[in-house]
């Protein structure tokens, strides 16, 4: 006899959840009963945090006489949890209640997906604590928990006292550094079982951020037979990131994933939810894009009134991608009246359909956020700033010397147009010249040893507009716009890094030989270059230039500015402050609205000197409509 397909019954209220309890014996066949309960009234419990796993091939399990369909993933988690909670004695009310989103929702109806998904951050903070399925143990990974484990106590013999992130101290990797902490060779074991365990894809997966971050204990992580601390992982990691042990590839980048979750476990305060988008959009992956949002409303400090959230942030499955991330976008910049998360933007793929064949590029305005592109596809580094308060919570912004709009709050002008965002803002030069070849090769050409490349085409380009300027005023401005004038990150003052500039500039520029100081275009600059590369470093030039030159453009004004911008702009685009930035953005027109590029740094418009001419009457104020 066939048997019957678990039905759900319905949730008549928005604070009802489902529990289930496993009520097998050790290596019995799964049997699971499930119950309705209104949240504050629900009896202990665990919530599982797991990776789905592919959903093509279910397996059923019964469930109160019907049968229920869930992925591999889940089962082997499901068995495990059963060989092990068949011990505890049943009078123990813990000891088999627990909240699987899989199987707790119903997955086939929208509008209780959409409920239940706004409570999943009061689900997971209520709970005994989060349980974290990795899956079964695989040969040797006891040898990258160890690693773990010794890691952690070289943080804590350094760090005895530490609370917050801000507690460790930031420094570069060192060698010796390394030796001396007793820590093994990168080449040895510990290493690769290390590297192989943070591959695992639930390190990635955009839910688990919500789910480890309100846990109100201690996370608990199930790998095979093993149990371990979660805080002691995100310690070990948030040490290894500030020791500069990151930087060297010799780890794989989701250990910023367990910092930066670890770095939310131990906020006082909620973040903002723009600051999380522009925290995790490019490090974590969902299935379904609206989750690149909903996933982080449980931590969100917009919704930490679970009784009255804004409308545009409401978990709406019925809604598409599109318009989620739309209202989304213009609901924060209001709220915050920030242009910070255009950092997150890019030109429409309607407009730049060779840019990308990706089916996760969602069709958007150029002013919406693609919270869920690619990361191959967003390289670039942001001009924008995450100042981390472990007491206040974080902020979303720029940088101290970025300040473009000099303060000016951003503002809405009201459209009737949903896709279309009208801002205010000043409009400064258009660009005249931009570097040529393939901008995605941009830096790695700038940085290369050929004589021909495009680091020659940008210096010839500052020379060749820069006549009437003295040698250090052209020097300054050419470092400053290929590192976006980011000194301090470097620890340097702007006059050393014009000496570690002109270091750079002479290997390169001497290359040339004697066909450099026959153009006389160059010779009174390459005096200056010589005298001022002493005590210069190149690499410490390079290794921030890399960053701010990757996937962008050199490119010159018509009023003969600098700047670096995104590696789409071509002659004729605008430049324009708009307000509630930190910096200038490259604009284009089209057909009586704006296609918006992206943010640019431009020598001699950081410091709000737009808005001075704006107060002088040299300029004028404007309304962009960006589409």
């Amino acid at each position: 006899m066939r048997e019957r397909i678990y039905k759900y019954g319905s949730l008549n209220s928005p604070d009802i959840i489902r529990l289930l309890r496993l009520d097998g014996e050790k290596n019995d066949e799964l049997l699971c009963h499930l119950i309705t309960v209104p949240l504050t009234d629900a009896p202990p419990y665990f919530a599982l945090s797991y990776c789905w796993g592919s959903a093509k091939k279910k397996h059923g399990i019964l469930c109160d006489s019907g049968r229920l369909s869930v992925t591999a993933s889940l089962l082997q988690a499901l068995q495990h949890l059963q060989r092990v909670f068949c011990n505890v004695p049943k009078q123990d009310p813990s000891a088999k209640w627990f909240w699987i989103d899989q199987i707790c929702i119903n997955q086939e109806d929208l509008a209780e997906r959409s409920q239940q998904v706004k409570l999943m951050g009061a689900i997971y903070s209520r709970s005994i604590t989060t349980l974290i399925w990795l899956g079964p143990v695989y040969d040797s990974c006891s040898l990258a928990w160890s690693l773990i484990d010794k890691i952690y106590g070289v943080f804590r013999e350094e760090n005895p006292n530490a609370a917050y992130i801000s507690d460790i101290s930031l420094r570069l990797y060192s060698a010796s550094g390394h030796e001396g902490y007793q820590l093994p060779p990168w080449e040895d074991e510990p290493w690769q079982h290390l590297r192989n365990m943070l591959r695992a894809p639930w390190f990635s997966r955009m839910w688990i951020i919500q789910e480890v971050a309100v846990s109100k204990q201690d996370p608990i992580i199930l790998h095979g037979s093993q149990v371990y601390s979660w805080d002691r992982l995100g310690w070990a990691a948030s040490w290894l990131r500030r020791a500069g042990f990151i930087r060297l590839g010799h780890i794989p980048r989701t250990i910023l994933n367990i910092d930066t979750i670890s770095n939310l476990r131990r906020s006082k305060e909620p973040w903002k939810l723009h600051s999380l988008l522009i925290s995790t959009s490019l490090k974590f992956q969902a299935t379904d894009p609206r989750d690149k949002i909903y996933a982080l409303l449980g931590l969100a400090a917009e919704t930490s009134d679970g009784s009255a959230w804004p409308e545009p942030l409401v978990p709406d499955y019925s809604r598409d991608t599109a318009q989620v991330y739309r209202e989304v976008a213009r609901f924060l910049i209001g709220e915050h009246q920030s242009l910070a998360i255009f950092t997150r933007t890019l030109p429409s793929v309607r407009h730049f359909s060779l840019l990308w064949k990706s089916s996760s590029r969602t069709l958007l305005e150029s002013w919406v956020p693609n919270w869920c592109i690619p990361t191959e596809l967003h390289q670039t580094t942001s001009l924008v700033w995450l100042s981390y308060n472990d007491a206040n919570g974080t902020e979303l912004g720029f940088p101290a010397q970025y300040n473009a709009a000099a303060n000016i709050p951003a503002s809405i002008v009201t459209s009737d147009d949903d896709k279309t965002l009208a801002v205010r803002g000043v409009r400064i030069d258009r660009i005249t010249s931009a570097s040529g070849g393939n901008p995605l090769k941009f830096f790695h050409l700038l940085i290369s040893a050929q004589l021909k490349p495009l680091f020659l085409q940008a210096w010839d380009m500052t020379v060749e507009h820069g006549q009437n300027r003295s040698p250090i005023e052209l020097v300054d401005a050419f470092v400053k716009c290929t590192t976006g004038d980011q000194s301090p990150i470097a620890g340097s003052t702007p006059e050393a890094f014009r000496r570690h500039g002109c270091a750079y500039l002479h290997s390169r520029l001497r290359t040339l030989g004697n066909r450099f100081h026959v153009l006389s275009k160059y010779s009174r600059y390459s005096n200056f270059v010589k005298q001022h590369k002493l005590d210069g470093d190149y690499e410490n030039y390079t290794s921030l230039a890399r960053n701010y030159c990757m996937n962008r453009r050199f490119f010159v004004t018509s009023k003969g500015s600098f700047g670096i911008g995104p590696q789409w702009l071509k002659k004729g685009d605008i430049v324009c402050v708009l307000y509630g930035s930190g910096v200038p953005y490259i604009l284009r027109p089209n057909g009586g609205t704006y296609i918006l590029l992206g943010e640019s740094y431009i020598h001699g418009l950081a410091e709000g000197q737009a808005v001075d001419r704006l107060r002088s009457g040299d300029l004028h104020d404007e309304v962009f409509r960006l589409r």
